[in-house]
Parts: structure tokens; C-alpha cells; sequence
């Protein structure tokens, strides 16, 4: 297993050599936290269009076998097989890392649990990232070709121009000039159009036109569904209100504790309950408490930890 075949099956899909990246991960579970650290980083990092050189594939290797090589020492210690295999996938996720961030002109932008951001394009789009969210594009060809990664939640609102293009794990959004709303992460994709129109597609779906106050959307293995909302009157996380449809409480919990940056602890069972409603976010507590009370549940706050029975 080399560079050449990580990139080709998790950047360019390559069905042989994923297989065998999968079948590989599978032999080697100790390694798994560092397999999908750098499958993120191709997810955040790379765009359809960009190809790893031959010049940077060979620098990026001979970076990781000079990691690699040993220095005599005195004294020769047996380190356990497991170890070498841990060690050379961190070695290769911190080359990877620095030699792409070097090449590809990338910009990340990551709101942190507990906060909100606004981030200016370069075009004077505006981007609002939700709590724990993360953006990224290719700065120097922006102009160009507005393509945007999105990990988490954001709020667009996007000047005319060029194709603007915002793709996520589970689905992709195309406008000329508009705003809107996407919501990706937890196995759910969702879209609202709040003013021109939206173009969204999802694997093994046609693409759909969404107009001022329609909403479109799926629940990883559940049919997509349309919807409707005022674009005016309702409101949203950005004004600091959180409705909920239908939702699994482990999702719900999660998203609390992105918003205030805590953690909290409940059962199997209390996190498959299934929850509809809204809460502000105001105070923690007062926001566990609309939650809690209606499904007859008991909190505990204890800093940063709140317990759920």
C-alpha cells in the first residue's frame, strides 16, 4: 500500500484500489483513527479537479520513508508490528498534510463548539457557520470556479456570478446568486432556499430545483422528502432558535453540545427516544429543559458534563 493508491481510491474512486484500502484497514483496526484522519484530509483538501503531481507524489514518499528510517542505537529494542503500522499511518497523514497544504492553495475556515462565524468570500459572499462547522476552498482560483466543502451546518448567501457550488458527504448544492441554508452532518442533508434558487442533487436522485420557502432533504437511509417554510417569519439558529422535526434525541443532544461546547451522557434507550419541538439558545439550562421536561427526563449540570436520565 502506497500514496499513489490512498489517493487513487479516496480522491478518485478507483473501485480496485479502495477495495483493497478497505480490505487493508480491515486486516489492520489499530490504524483506523488514522485512516480516516486522512480520508478527511482528501475530503477537505482536495476538489474534483486537482491531481497530486508526479514531482509532489515522490516528494511526499521520500518525506515518509526519511521518517521512517532508523538511526542506529545502542541498545536494539523489540517494538511490537502494531506499533510500525500506527506509526507509518501517522507518518503519512502529517506528510500528506503538510505537502497539500503547500500546493493547493487551500482555506479553512472552522467555527469551534460554542460559537458562531461569519466568514467574507472574496467574491463578498458571506458565509455564517453554525457551532462546530468547517469550510473550505481553493482561495486562488476562487473567482474562477466557487466551489465550497462543507462539514456541518452554514448559512449562504451568495453574489452572482459564476456557479457557486457547495458540496458535502451527502449531497451537493449549485446557485448563481442566492441564499440559503445546508445542514450536513449526523447522516442527515438538508436544504432551505430562502431567496433565488437553489439546484440540490443527492446520490441516485435527480436533481431538484428548490424555490423561495421550499426545503429538501434526506435521513441516510430514508426517501428524500420535500417541505415548506416561511423564508420570512421563521426563525432559525442564526437568531438563536433550534427546531426539531422528528429527531432522534442522541442527535438533538449532539447538537446542544456543539452549541454550548459540553458533554452529555444518557442511555441507548433515551437516545433512540425520538423528539419534536424547539428550544432557544439562550441558557443551557433552560434549553435542556424543553427538551427534557416533555419527554420526562431528569438532567444533572456538573460544569462542562451533564448526565441525562
Amino acid at each position: 500500500m502506497d500514496v499513489d493508491s490512498f489517493i487513487a481510491a479516496y480522491l478518485h474512486r478507483d473501485e480496485q484500489f479502495l477495495q483493497a484500502w478497505q480490505n487493508w484497514e480491515a486486516a489492520h483496526p489499530e490504524c483506523s483513527p488514522q485512516v480516516e484522519e486522512a480520508r478527511s484530509l482528501l475530503r477537505h483538501l482536495a476538489v474534483h479537479e486537482y491531481r497530486v503531481s508526479r514531482q509532489q507524489r515522490d516528494k511526499l514518499w521520500s518525506n515518509i520513508q526519511a521518517n521512517l528510517q532508523t538511526k542506529p542505537v545502542a541498545k536494539r529494542r523489540i517494538i511490537p508490528t502494531r506499533w510500525y503500522a500506527v506509526a507509518a499511518a501517522s507518518l503519512f497523514i502529517a506528510a500528506s498534510l503538510l505537502l497539500w497544504l503547500q500546493v493547493s492553495g487551500q482555506s479553512s475556515i472552522t467555527s469551534m463548539a460554542g460559537t458562531h462565524l461569519t466568514h467574507v468570500l472574496p467574491d463578498e459572499s458571506q458565509i455564517i457557520l453554525n457551532a462546530a462547522s468547517q469550510i473550505t476552498y481553493r482561495k486562488k482560483q476562487y473567482r474562477n470556479k466557487r466551489d465550497i466543502h462543507l462539514d456541518g451546518e452554514a448559512f449562504f448567501e451568495v453574489t452572482k456570478g459564476a456557479p457557486f457550488i457547495v458540496e458535502t458527504d451527502l449531497g451537493s448544492i449549485r446557485v448563481w446568486g442566492t441564499s440559503f441554508n445546508v445542514f450536513a452532518r449526523d447522516s442527515i442533508f438538508d436544504v432551505k432556499c430562502y431567496t433565488g434558487k437553489v439546484e440540490v442533487r443527492i446520490p441516485g436522485e435527480d436533481a431538484v430545483m428548490l424555490t423561495p420557502g421550499q426545503q429538501y432533504g434526506y435521513v441516510s437511509g430514508r426517501t428524500a422528502a420535500s417541505h415548506t417554510f416561511d423564508p420570512v417569519r421563521e426563525e432559525d439558529w442564526r437568531s438563536g432558535q433550534i427546531k426539531v422535526n422528528d429527531q432522534p434525541l442522541r442527535n438533538v443532544f449532539a447538537e446542544i453540545e456543539r452549541q454550548y461546547d459540553v458533554t452529555i451522557q444518557f442511555g441507548e434507550s433515551t437516545g433512540a427516544k425520538r423528539y419534536t419541538g424547539f428550544y432557544q439558545l439562550n441558557q443551557l439550562d433552560s434549553a435542556l429543559y424543553h427538551i427534557c421536561w416533555p419527554m420526562q427526563l431528569e438532567f444533572q449540570i456538573n460544569g462542562k458534563q451533564i448526565t441525562v436520565k
